[in-house]
This record gives C-alpha cells, sequence and structure tokens, in this order.
C-alpha cells in the first residue's frame, strides 16, 4: 500500500514538474521571432564565421568583414506579425552595367534557394524616366537602381557606405556603390536576418519591416563641393543617347567625386529632362566636336558618342584634377571649351590664342580671332558680327548697277552703291562670288530682284529674304524666289544646323588656302569671315573644317563658302567712316571681283 502512494506521489511531482516547464516556457520569448532565431544563429562570436550584427552590438569589428569606419544602427525591432517572408512573388532588380550588383543579386537569390526553395527572377533595371511603378509589385533593389526606393534608402550615403532596409512589406534595399560594399551588404542583410552565410546555414526567418543598417566607410578629404553652383551631394548625371558610352563615361567623374568626397552622384538616361541641375552628357554621333559648358544651371558636355569618353576626361583634367582641398566651388568658365575630333587631313589643329571685339555700329561688330595651327604657323581671321535688325546684308555690284557682266575692285563697288543708294552706309565688304568669263557662277539677286541664275553651276548660295530672315543651302532650298532680297551664290557647306559638314577628302577642302564664308545663328545674326593665307609670316590660311571651327567658335550654326583664294579680302568702317582695308590678299594686290557683300545701314534722318 505505501509502495502505491509513493508511486503516485513521484507522478504527482512529476506533472507539476512538467506544468511549472511550460508555464516557464510561456514567459520567454516565443520560439520563432526574428529575435531569437537571429541570435541563436548568430550567438556569440564564431572564430571562424562570427556574427556581422553581434560584432556591430558589442562595438568589436572585424577589418575584413567591416572596412575601417563605424557601424550606424538604425534598426527596428519588431513581432512576426510585423515581418514579411520571402516568397516566389519577389523580384531581384539589380542595378544596370554592375558587376557588384550582379554578384550581390546572385547571393540573395541563393539565399533564397538554399531557405526558402524559391527560384527568384534577377532582372536589369531599365526603368524607363516617367513610368508608373505598380504598388502591389514586391522587389528587392540591389544596388543604385533608378527606383525610388533604392534612393530614399539610400540617400546620405558616401562611396564606400553600404546599408540594408526593409522599408515596408513589399520592398527590400540592399545598397552599396563598390564591388566590396554591395556584396558585404547583401552578406551582412542574409546574416541579420536569417542567420545566412556561405558557411552558415541559417533559417527561413520572418523579415521585420523596419530593418535597417548602416555602414559607414572611409573618411573624405573634401567635405564640402559645389561644382557650378551644385552641391555634390544634390548632383546627378544625365545621358541623352549612346547609353553605353554615356554611362561608362560617368564614372570617370563619379570615381573622382566619390574619392574626393564620398558621394557617389546617381546616373540616369534623362532625353526629356532639360531642367535638372545637373552634369549632362549628350551623345551626339552626327557631331564631330565636343565642348563643355554651362546651359540653364547645368554644366553640359557635348560629344560625339565616340568621343564622349575624351570629352569627360578632359571634363576632369580641367575641373577635378590636381589637390583636393576640405571645402571647394568650382567655377565652370563662362566661355564655352571646344574641343575637335578631326583627321590630320582636313583640319590643322588651329588653337585660338587671342580674340578681339570692338563695335563698329551698334549692334556691329568687328571681332579678331588669331590662332596657331599644329605647327605653330599664325592665322588670322576677320569677323563681322550683325545682330538681327542692325544692319542688312546687301549685294554690291560693278558701278552698283543691276548687271552681272564686268569686274571691279570690292572697294570701287561699295562706295558705287552709297552713290546710288544715298540712304545706306556700307560698314563692311567682302568679296562675294566666285565667277568666269566676266559671270558670276552663282544665284544671284539685288534689292528683290533676280539678276543672274546660272543653273547651279555655283552649287549653293547665301541669301536674306525679304522678311529679314537668312537661308544658305541650294538654291531650290528656296521654295519661293520671290521673297529673296539679296543673294550671292556659294561653294560648299561648311555648318548645318550647327553640325560641320564633311565635303570630303579633295584638295579644294582640306588644303589650307584664303577663305571668305557667310553664316548665321539660330536668332537670326549674320556672321561673315575672312581669313588670309599663303603668308608664312602673316597667315597660313585653313580648310573648310577650320573655318567650321572658327564659326563654331564665333557662334553661327549655319555657314557656307563663297569665293576665296587671291579674292579673299575685308574693308571695315574706321571711326572717321571710312572703309578701311584690314586683311592681306594672297596676291599682293586687291583684285577685280564681280560681286561684293556688303553690310549697310540706314542713313539717319
Amino acid at each position: 500500500m505505501q509502495k502505491i502512494l509513493s508511486l503516485r506521489f513521484i507522478c504527482v511531482l512529476l506533472l507539476l514538474a512538467m506544468l511549472l516547464g511550460v508555464f516557464a516556457g510561456c514567459q520567454s520569448t516565443p520560439a520563432g521571432t526574428p529575435e531569437t532565431e537571429a541570435r541563436t544563429e548568430t550567438g556569440a562570436e564564431d572564430p571562424e564565421t562570427g556574427s556581422p550584427e553581434t560584432r556591430g552590438e558589442t562595438g568589436e569589428t572585424d577589418p575584413e568583414t567591416v572596412p575601417s569606419g563605424t557601424e550606424t544602427d538604425a534598426e527596428s525591432e519588431s513581432t512576426s506579425s510585423d515581418g514579411i517572408r520571402m516568397d516566389s512573388g519577389f523580384t531581384i532588380y539589380r542595378s544596370a552595367d554592375s558587376l557588384a550588383a550582379t554578384k550581390a543579386a546572385n547571393y540573395i537569390k541563393s539565399a533564397a534557394s538554399k531557405l526558402f526553395g524559391l527560384t527568384l527572377k534577377v532582372s536589369s533595371d531599365k526603368l524607363a524616366a516617367g513610368t508608373t511603378i505598380d504598388p502591389s509589385e514586391k522587389v528587392i533593389l540591389i544596388g543604385s537602381t533608378n527606383r525610388p526606393a533604392s534612393q530614399t534608402e539610400m540617400a546620405g550615403l558616401r562611396s564606400a557606405d553600404y546599408m540594408y532596409s526593409v522599408p515596408d512589406q513589399r520592398t527590400i534595399v540592399i545598397g552599396g556603390f563598390d564591388s566590396d560594399s554591395l556584396l558585404l551588404a547583401a552578406q551582412e542583410f542574409c546574416m541579420a536576418a536569417f542567420g545566412y552565410s556561405e558557411t552558415t546555414p541559417g533559417k527561413a526567418n520572418l523579415i521585420p519591416v523596419g530593418l535597417k543598417k548602416i555602414f559607414e566607410v572611409g573618411n573624405y578629404p573634401v567635405r564640402s563641393l559645389k561644382l557650378n553652383g551644385i552641391d555634390a551631394a544634390n548632383l546627378r548625371i544625365l545621358y541623352t543617347g549612346g547609353s553605353s558610352e554615356a554611362t561608362t563615361s560617368a564614372k570617370k567623374i563619379t570615381k573622382i567625386l566619390a574619392e574626393w568626397t564620398g558621394y557617389v552622384v546617381p546616373v540616369a538616361k534623362a532625353d526629356s529632362d532639360t531642367t535638372t541641375p545637373a552634369i549632362r552628357l549628350v551623345c551626339d554621333a552626327a557631331d564631330i566636336a565636343y565642348r563643355i559648358e554651362k546651359a540653364n544651371g547645368s554644366v553640359v558636355i557635348t560629344a560625339p558618342t565616340s568621343s564622349m569618353s575624351e570629352a569627360v576626361t578632359k571634363f576632369v583634367n580641367l575641373y577635378l584634377s590636381g589637390t583636393p582641398e576640405e571645402t571647394m566651388d568650382i567655377k565652370i568658365s563662362d566661355t564655352p571649351t571646344v574641343v575637335y575630333s578631326f583627321s590630320e587631313a582636313e583640319f590643322n589643329g588651329i588653337e585660338l590664342q587671342s580674340r578681339t571685339d570692338e563695335q563698329v555700329r551698334p549692334g556691329i561688330t568687328h571681332t579678331v580671332l588669331t590662332y596657331k595651327n599644329r605647327n605653330g604657323k599664325p592665322v588670322i581671321a576677320h569677323a563681322i558680327i550683325v545682330k538681327k535688325g542692325a544692319g542688312e546684308f546687301f549685294l554690291g555690284t560693278p558701278d552698283g548697277l543691276p548687271k552681272q557682266d564686268s569686274l571691279q575692285a570690292p572697294l570701287e563697288q561699295a562706295l558705287a552703291v552709297e552713290a546710288r543708294f544715298q540712304d545706306v552706309d556700307v560698314v563692311a565688304v567682302v568679296n562675294g562670288d566666285q565667277f568666269y568669263n566676266y559671270y558670276p557662277l552663282g544665284l544671284t539677286y539685288m534689292n528683290g530682284e533676280k539678276l543672274y541664275d546660272p543653273s547651279g553651276l555655283t552649287p549653293h548660295c547665301f541669301a536674306m529674304m525679304m522678311d529679314g530672315s537668312y537661308y544658305c543651302g541650294t538654291p531650290s532650298g528656296i521654295k519661293d524666289k520671290t521673297k529673296i532680297w539679296s543673294c550671292v551664290g556659294a561653294n560648299g557647306m561648311i555648318l548645318e544646323k550647327g553640325k560641320v559638314v564633311r565635303n570630303g577628302t579633295a584638295d579644294w577642302f582640306t588644303v589650307t588656302h584664303p577663305r571668305t564664308a557667310l553664316g548665321y545663328d539660330d536668332e537670326g545674326n549674320l556672321y561673315i569671315l575672312e581669313v588670309d593665307g599663303r603668308q608664312a609670316n602673316v597667315s597660313n590660311g585653313v580648310s573648310f573644317v577650320d573655318m567650321a571651327v572658327m564659326f563654331l567658335t564665333l557662334g553661327a550654326t549655319n555657314a557656307v563658302n563663297v569665293d576665296g583664294g587671291g579674292s579673299s579680302i575685308m574693308y571695315v568702317e574706321d571711326q572717321n567712316g571710312q572703309l578701311q582695308q584690314l586683311t592681306s590678299p594672297s596676291d599682293g594686290k586687291i583684285r577685280r571681283v564681280i560681286n561684293t557683300v556688303l553690310v549697310v545701314v540706314k542713313k539717319e534722318s
């Protein structure tokens, strides 16, 4: 009987012990919560794998896992009801053109496969500007994608910084900018969320919403940098066309800025965005010149697609070289930096040495451009720039008469026009069309009257229309010739809509000669250009492409060649109102010509 009671007593004690154990278990953290599982898997630091999360909390650092720097803990603890579990609805988007992002994406994909048995889709993020994002889409964003969540969560990160974040139930952001930091961010996230690494199996935990950690790495020499008034932290690089060349070139800028300031400038395609202050890379396959300039609050680098890298290198050498200072404010020159890339057969490597501008009449300027070619020889160019409405192009003829069957010196033609049309003053003169056997070779109009049309012996023309606008091109391009006021024949386009016209390799286009040319810009201003040549110690002449460089420097967008060689000459009105010869004819004497191009102004009544 006593044995039976003893057995019953023992059973009661065992039952009480079990009940007490259950009760104690209810007071502890429920098994399966992120806190319990993360800490169970990471635990104390393992000598081989360690726990990045534990290291951060204890203040210890592992130089192989976290490069020299500090770790900022912005993590929010959350319960299982506020967590997300990875499923097949998630898509991994990695930043485009980044090997580091690919490695990090594959790391996350591998973790999802081993922990959840999932095969997640990995896609390069090609989200176009203005695209509407599906708010129900579940995404894992790797690197600096062009999705807003990436930019928001990574705001303020410097070059080698990295982070992970779970801002909401549908978004995970893994951020870092160089190959080491981006992969580290993916590894840190997997260890924090799942206790997973390539050597630690981990568990398929819920991921707490609000989980975020930033790892700050490195010290940077420039604490405050502005480029043309734009703070480096707010810079963007926006490119148009030639995406591969542009993004590759942008890395030259981002690398310097990252090394100096720690900020990595976001790069995005923005064909339609012309207002956001930024560094703009404009790839233009049709152009053969590149320029660096200020426009609408931005730094604009325009270049042929194949030369964008060269243009960006020039930009870096001009503005982002030298020893960085703690505070820097880099100013882009008000004068565009224009560099041209041509073969030696068509371009003589002219480099501008000096420029002088002198007002002749209100709105009319005489400009002298002094160059040296690649052989160090001088090249002198004279230009007349006529602001719209300040003067007009007028055809000069022998004796000022509406005829084209004789020759006369340019100055004599100008004085004859003043004598015949007593309401105008001639303020500038250059030679006009080519001629043969006392007749011009191109379409010729004077005061709205057609004087000569040789049916295109000279294939181009330069005309001022009755509404004051200008045209250069083939005569057939003028749809209504009754609206021509003045016109002179021309031979060879130089610029068309701001682009250099490639005329071929014939000597006429490529060999240096004295030249005379006419042009205009998009605002309706007139440009007249004369370049002396064939005089080694005075001026050595130019090719067609050389003239294109000069016109672009002046600001013209359309230009055409007229007669040159020994006929090239320019007269400009002096302070006494007298026409003075400014140029040096290559023949050593002044030629008689078939017609002239005059700039006239109305006399004051």
